[in-house]
């Protein structure tokens, strides 16, 4: 098997870390000679915000009033993992890794500088009325009000979504899925459209 490079998108609740779990633990079980490097930017954030600095200082002021951070701090984090732990020949599952369209070309041309000239785009198509649901049951603090579902929605629609169009654009593979399935459903339909079974 070649090495993979997969990017994940979705709304919030869309199951993106569930599907991401489940191509990890394929890609690991059917070629067990390759490491799978999985990257997941709210990992990376919520690491780095821990930290002591004046950086993390600010960055936690900014997510304490649930503003964005700017650009450069989750390039920064997402390129900092890649030039310390990838060696070229692992298996990429990112996360993440590109939510708005000035990251876009950053995005692009990592993956390019990389080898990795074309990669896979899963899109999580899932509704809104569903997704809702499904953050209400997960019970997250943040996810409880009604006013904060939509917003987190509404920024997904209008700031992530057209980074999908950019980087069909810069050439790499987009698959939509039909994320308001089951979790086994989207499996099945994620592992086929990479052509995994």
């Amino acid at each position: 098997m070649e090495p993979r490079t997969i990017a994940f998108f979705g709304i919030s609740g869309s199951g993106k870390g569930t599907q991401v779990a489940l191509v990890k633990e394929y890609l690991e079980e059917n070629d067990p000679n390759r490491e799978v490097i999985s990257i997941e930017s709210g990992t990376l954030i919520r690491e780095f915000v821990e930290k002591e600095g004046y950086t993390q200082e600010l960055s936690k002021e900014l997510l304490d009033q649930g503003k964005l951070f700017p650009a450069f701090i989750p390039i920064k984090l997402w390129g900092d993992f890649l030039v310390e732990n990838f060696k070229g020949d692992e298996h990429l599952l990112l996360d993440g890794l590109s939510r708005r369209t000035n990251e876009a070309p950053v995005f692009d041309g990592a993956m390019k500088f990389y080898g990795r000239e074309v990669i896979d785009v899963i899109v999580l198509e899932t509704d809104r009325e569903v997704v809702a649901d499904r953050l209400r049951k997960r019970g997250r603090a943040d996810d409880i009000e009604d006013e904060d579902i939509d917003e987190r929605l509404n920024w997904y629609e209008e700031s992530t979504k057209p980074v999908i169009e950019m980087l069909k654009n810069f050439g790499h593979n987009i698959h939509l899925i039909d994320g308001n399935k089951t979790i086994e459903e989207v499996d099945v339909e994620t592992k086929k459209s990479l052509g995994l079974t």
